[in-house]
């Protein structure tokens, strides 16, 4: 596809996309005992549309302020939900309001796994944004870590001060 045909692809896609954080604000806009009242399909899936990462995060803090402690907690959606909403915070460095979201996934749904990991690693000892979960490692081994921003396993090497230019290569 030529490149002036992929530009205007990604022109129409960023437009409509802005045109869809135009509307859901006007539409968060409402009242909140209005948006808590539309049916619940509904709430779900304008909730979707504001945790979208394209969506500009007021606009996002607003829908899961009001929308997602709409949502009835049984089942995998709100769970779902959560779990993204957690995401986007933890990715943002608010980690007391994922923490929140991450406890009430807890509640909502007893032994869901990669709740209880996320709090885990944000309980855990940090290096910047890396939890490390497991013993500290001694100089020059690997240990296992869970990266805060990206929700993903990863391996922490330490090295002596001397060596961490070596390393970071």
């Amino acid at each position: 596809m030529p490149s002036t045909a992929v530009s205007a692809a990604s022109r129409a896609t960023a437009a409509k996309r802005g045109g869809l954080a135009v509307g859901l604000e006007q539409v968060m806009a409402t009242p909140d005992p209005v948006l808590r009242g539309y049916p619940e399909p509904l709430r779900i899936r304008m909730l979707e549309l504001a945790l979208d990462p394209v969506i500009p995060a007021t606009l996002a803090d607003r829908a899961a302020h009001v929308l997602l402690t709409s949502l009835t907690r049984a089942g995998k959606t709100f769970t779902r939900l959560a779990m993204r909403r957690a995401s986007q915070l933890l990715a943002r460095h608010v980690d007391d309001r994922a923490r929140a979201t991450l406890e009430e996934v807890k509640r909502a749904a007893p032994g869901y796994h990669a709740a209880e990991r996320w709090l885990q690693a944000l309980d855990a000892r940090h290096m910047g944004r890396v939890a490390v979960t497991s013993s500290p490692p001694e100089r020059g081994r690997l240990a296992a870590a869970f990266w805060l921003d990206g929700q993903r396993p990863v391996w922490l090497r330490t090295a002596p001060t001397v060596d961490a230019e070596r390393a970071r290569e």
